[in-house]
């Protein structure tokens, strides 16, 4: 190969046995297993593929993957190691759904490699020389399972992966075990429905086109995707992930919730993006994330911007000046914009705002400054909201030229009586099918919440004697109602919490055991109630999120009304202490939980409350000034007036206002 030319990246996938048994090539292995392994091998060729990988002769191996040849490719090694992440992921979700007990072994060795001429992807005949091959093949140490990855790949990767270091074992060369990309993706990319998408194959497309313009011109777009609840926003979202997720290119994803009912936080949906990308634990302290955003920061940004822009984005994270005064909105959003558009000059970029009506004002300014403002890269907004949104901004978007909003309507009947028989619930022939069909409005989150009472109830979907609820707040509050005390009483601490949330923080709240709670977390997700996150954003910790931030609500409202406070009081211990030194990031959450505590006469509440909501208007200074000068108002209201503690708040709140009015 010429001596200029990029590098070539070798990925080597294995199939072997885990605990439950042995593997494919063990003696005898039973039908499953081969079963199993057949699809697990299909799957990995499949990614390799469409990473834009070659297909190599596999030999000994399950398959063999070339990125950067025969086409030359600068980021070889990046797709290599993508390619060997989601085959282990495809197979981790092969044996969720049909245990086979088998696991992927990969390796992904980096260099300059000789190339044979006669090379036929559907032959036998060899693109690499067997001796590279196998060379990549036995970077695995202990022949486990996992990724792998060689020096030279982890030197071209080591700011794009979660790498741990191998211990190196007597004159092997040095190794590093793939843990995952860096960056998160939503919860609700993550959930596996129950049944087929249906009735929106309109709304995807619509959505692929736009990508795909995005894509051709190199300009943003906006799309808000708007409709009741339950209607189906989050599963449009999800099913266009994975239509991103069959294309060749490489994309970044990167997602974020708006937080509402009291429980809000300036720009937290920003501050999830930022922190997805650099793969920021809500657990890591303030010198890990300070280490994890430089490295994020300097990955797309040289100087001189590089420490302007890093400076803006701090306060996103939780991490606060000695001296937080307020930053006017057009400079923070330039940072902001700067920063989202340089990883966008690399790879196409879908930023996800969540339940945009929930947003505060700094967040739909942003929005709205992103999509006028970003030039010559793509970068595709998507916001979710319901109705309301429209409510508070009934021309939002109509302003904007490169805007489209997707409407949800409730889905006809036909689509509706499919959904029902993909789930097996009654036809409508039967009375209790005719009743559904009638009480669902056409929601589809109807449809599924209904068919799951009718489960926990034991009871016959068909039954004449059945008639479902007559609102899906009604049907919530139901499947809530169903469940024992015990999981009920769970369930309620987890809204405290809020939609995602933790089973030390339940433990902690209500001074229940490690192991009650997981036995009781993994029923409600058997329920469909709950579901377990790919990826925790604390460390250690399993992350677990309702199904629908309805079902949520009802579990908060079924709690007595005396006992709230308590719980509430109960998790800011918690949520402090995992915060450690960068409360600063949770500290308007800390503030809502402090306040709802004081309503059991606790002094240590009010305290905490008047702590944190100065605290909050510290970082808010940063990030959005009339938002800070509100909430230095509110901290001074819970101080005497007259005293030192509210002259001061009140003059913070005075300098945050006359920084200017939210743009």
């Amino acid at each position: 190969m010429p001596p200029d030319a990029p590098p070539i990246s070798v990925l080597v996938v294995d199939i072997v046995g885990t605990d439950q048994g042995g593997g494919p090539g063990s003696p005898g292995p039973d039908a499953a297993r081969r079963t199993a392994a057949d699809d697990a091998v299909n799957r990995a060729r499949r990614q390799i593929r469409l990473l834009g990988g070659t297909l190599d002769a596999p030999g000994t191996h399950a398959a063999v993957g070339v990125f950067g040849a025969p086409v030359p490719r600068v980021d070889a090694a990046e797709r290599a190691v993508r390619a060997a992440l989601r085959v282990a992921e495809a197979v981790e979700d092969l044996e969720e759904e049909a245990p086979g007990g088998i696991a992927v072994r990969a390796a992904v060795r980096t260099g300059a490699y000789a190339l044979a001429d006669d090379h036929d992807p559907d032959g036998a005949e060899r693109l690499l020389p067997s001796a590279a091959v196998e060379a990549a093949g036995a970077l695995h140490p202990d022949g486990g399972p996992g990724v792998v990855v060689d020096e030279a790949t982890h030197e071209a990767t080591g700011s794009l992966f979660e790498y741990q270091a191998v211990p190196p074992a007597g004159g092997q060369p040095r190794t590093w075990l793939a843990r995952a990309a860096r960056g998160r993706f939503g919860v609700d990319l993550e959930l596996r429905p129950p049944a087929p998408f249906t009735g929106r194959e309109h709304e995807i497309a619509l959505l692929s086109d736009i990508y795909a313009r995005v894509l051709l011109e190199g300009a943003p777009h906006l799309v808000t995707i708007v409709g009741q609840a339950g209607i189906g926003k989050s599963r449009l979202l999800a099913e266009f992930w994975n239509h991103l997720d069959a294309r060749p290119e490489l994309v970044y994803w990167r997602q974020g919730r708006c937080l509402g009912g009291g429980a809000g936080a300036a720009l937290w949906a920003l501050g999830e993006i930022v922190k997805g990308q650099s793969s920021i634990l809500e657990s890591d302290d303030a010198a890990t994330a300070a280490e994890k955003l430089e490295v994020a920061v300097r990955n797309f940004l040289d100087e001189p911007e590089r420490d302007a822009v890093r400076r803006r984005l701090e306060p996103l994270i939780g991490l606060l000046p000695d001296s937080p005064d307020p930053v006017p909105a057009s400079e923070n959003h330039a940072a902001w914009r700067r920063f989202l558009e340089a990883i966008a000059a690399t790879h196409p970029m879908v930023l996800v705002f969540e339940d945009l009506h929930l947003a505060d004002s700094g967040t739909l300014a942003f929005v709205t400054h992103l999509a006028e403002e970003v030039r010559g890269v793509p970068i595709l907004i998507v916001a979710t909201a319901r109705l309301e949104l429209f409510e508070r901004d009934r021309t939002w978007g109509g302003a904007i030229g490169n805007a489209t909003t997707i409407t949800l309507t409730p889905m006809s009947g036909r689509d509706i009586r499919t959904l029902v028989g993909s789930l097996g619930g009654p036809g409508d022939t039967t009375p209790g099918g005719l009743a559904l069909l009638e009480a669902c409005g056409g929601n589809p989150l109807f449809v599924e919440a209904y068919l799951g009472l009718m489960s926990d109830l034991g009871a016959d979907p068909a039954s004449p004697g059945i008639r479902p609820p007559e609102t899906l707040h009604a049907l919530m509050a139901a499947r809530v109602a169903a469940l024992d005390p015990d999981h009920r009483a769970l369930l309620g601490d987890a809204a405290v919490v809020g939609k995602v949330f933790w089973p030390d923080a339940l433990a902690a709240m209500g001074n229940r055991s490690a192991r009650g709670v997981e036995e009781g977390l993994g029923e409600l997700a058997r329920r469909e109630l709950i579901r377990p996150a790919r990826r925790s954003s604390v460390e250690g910790q399993q992350e677990f999120a309702f199904w629908h931030l309805l079902l949520r609500d009802a579990a908060y409202e079924s709690m007595p009304s005396s006992v709230r406070p308590e719980r509430h009081e109960a998790l800011v211990g918690w949520a402090e202490q995992l915060a450690g030194d960068r409360v600063a990031d949770h500290a308007e959450l800390l503030a809502h939980h402090s306040l709802q505590a004081t309503l059991t006469g606790s002094e240590q509440a009010a305290e905490r409350a008047r702590r944190f909501l100065r605290l909050a208007g510290d970082r808010a200074a940063s990030l959005d000034p009339a938002r800070a000068a509100a909430l230095y108002e509110r901290a001074a209201a819970l101080h005497p007036d007259g005293s030192d503690e509210h002259g001061a708040l009140a003059d913070a709140a005075a300098r945050a206002a006359a920084a200017g009015p939210e743009p």
